[in-house]
């Protein structure tokens, strides 16, 4: 009789086949660990969208009340690399707090939010949260039926109403103008950085390496080679972490720069001129213009004229103010006739400048000055802010060749992002008004088919049924008349937008 034996075996391999698979499941388990990766901030019109970035997305759940936001993420774990949002003008502080298996975002804010609205994006993966500071009505303003990468709104009883009866039921000659014409798109201002005075001079000094690294642009060799450096005296360990916070600010380590800068800044050295310049710079890039407006506002009266750090300041809050959309106090520091502006320095302050007269409507002088512009080499393809309104004021002005041009340009750079429906439109829509309906209505097309049921998308296809109605016979009106009559019902069962 053999059979404890036999029972005892398959206890043994029962066993080892249950340890087995745990140990699999374990090892998926940590192979899919999933975290937080990154944070980030925009500031738009009446609303801040938060942007939480994850290695892959988690299951989470959304609290809101008062001036606070949880946002609890389910086995989800802090990166090292994470760095956190400054503080600023709508978000006090943002607390971390991992609990067990699980990690708890907390946003303080300066004021309560009337409306928290949370999407799920992915490539990558990402949370959007937007936070409106306003009061939200049921419908979004624009002619199209949705804009691409903004997040649901639950439709409500004004909702519905907009989808009972077009706001455009009065005017639709209107409205055919406002969707050719009434798009907007708003990309983030590049701010300018020039190279900055060298900090030492002599070669015999031990920091001379680091100002070589400076003068190269290779800042990362410059924040490494620092580390090697011991037995300074007081002055150079200053002038040291002067070359430390620009290198951490032209690398993206604006935080780790701006808690250098603020030492620094306690100290009132003698280079307090280049001390603040930088800070308002850190503060600007890391989405706070207003307050980098604000500090500059302070700083450049007690300036001297003429110095280079001046005109530095003079150009950076002209920049901040064209971000914060304030164009007429941006041109007033651009046309100073105390600024002096250097040689190297004037193609961007006549490009600036054209951003403000465009932002105050002056187009044809905008129009003007970009067309003059466009021969300075590689001047719209760094700057997608400045090609943007100048294509979009060229288009208005009736100059469509030049504004295809430059939807072009804008075209490759903001491929697979936010607004990219709306510039393949606006490129199709211009090529076509320029008289080249080969490509522009090429350009259409693929508006229409890559983006469908965006802004873009939905003003391409009306595009195209415009195009048949007005080059076809009596067929080809009926089919255009029918196809306008798909389209509205279409958007019967989607939020129509008023412009």
């Amino acid at each position: 009789m053999s059979y404890p034996t036999q029972t005892s075996k398959l206890l043994g391999i029962a066993l080892f086949l249950l340890l087995f698979f745990l140990s699999s499941v374990l090892t998926v388990r940590a192979a899919a660990q999933v975290t937080l990766t990154g944070v980030e901030k925009q500031e738009l019109i009446g609303s801040t969208r938060i942007t939480w970035y994850f290695s892959q997305l988690p299951d989470f759940e959304v609290e809101h009340s008062g001036q606070r936001v949880d946002l609890l993420l389910k086995d989800v774990w802090l990166s090292s690399q994470l760095r956190r949002l400054p503080e600023d003008e709508t978000v006090v502080k943002i607390l971390l707090a991992q609990k067990h298996r699980d990690l708890l975002a907390s946003l303080l804010l300066r004021r309560p939010p009337p409306q928290v609205a949370t999407e799920v994006k992915t490539d990558p993966a990402r949370v959007v949260m937007d936070l409106y500071w306003a009061g939200v009505r049921g419908a979004r303003p624009g002619v199209a039926f949705r804009i691409a990468d903004m997040p649901a709104r639950k439709a409500g009883k004004q909702a519905t109403e907009y989808q009972q009866q077009s706001p455009w039921a009065d005017n639709w000659r209107e409205f055919f103008r406002a969707y050719r014409t009434g798009w907007r798109l708003s990309l983030r201002l590049q701010y300018s950085l020039p190279p900055l005075p060298a900090l030492v001079t002599d070669p015999g000094n031990p920091l001379w390496p680091l100002q070589q690294f400076a003068a190269d642009g290779k800042w990362l060799s410059l924040l490494r080679g620092s580390s090697k450096l011991n037995d300074l005296t007081e002055q150079q360990t200053y002038v040291r972490d002067l070359l430390i916070a620009e290198a951490q600010i032209r690398t993206e380590a604006i935080e780790a720069a701006m808690a250098r800068l603020q030492a620094l800044h306690a100290l009132q050295g003698p280079q307090q001129a280049r001390v603040d310049y930088l800070t308002a710079y850190g503060q600007a890039h890391s989405g706070q213009p207003f307050i980098a407006l604000l500090n500059l506002q302070e700083k450049l009266p007690g300036l001297p004229a003429g110095q280079q750090f001046t005109t530095f300041s003079r150009l950076l809050a002209a920049e901040t103010a064209l971000a914060a959309k304030q164009f007429k106090r941006a041109l007033g520091y651009l046309l100073d006739s105390e600024s002096g502006w250097p040689a190297e320095l004037l193609p961007l302050v006549a490009l600036r400048t054209a951003d403000a007269q465009a932002g105050l409507d002056l187009l044809e002088t905008a129009v003007a000055s970009y067309k003059q512009l466009e021969e300075e080499s590689g001047l719209f393809d760094r700057d997608p802010y400045s090609c943007n309104l100048a294509a979009y004021s060229a288009y208005r002005v009736g100059d469509y060749t030049f504004a295809s041009r430059l939807y072009r340009t804008l075209n490759e750079q903001i491929k697979e992002q936010p607004g990219a429906d709306l510039v393949q439109f606006a490129l199709g829509s211009s090529a076509y008004a320029s008289g080249d309906l080969k490509w522009g209505l090429i350009g259409l097309q693929k508006a229409s088919l890559e983006w469908p049921g965006t802004a873009g998308g939905d003003r391409a296809e009306l595009r195209l049924i415009d195009h048949q109605l007005l080059t076809g016979g009596d067929l080809k009106m009926a089919k255009a008349a029918s196809d306008y009559g798909q389209l509205g019902q279409q958007a019967s069962t989607r939020q129509v937008r008023e412009e």
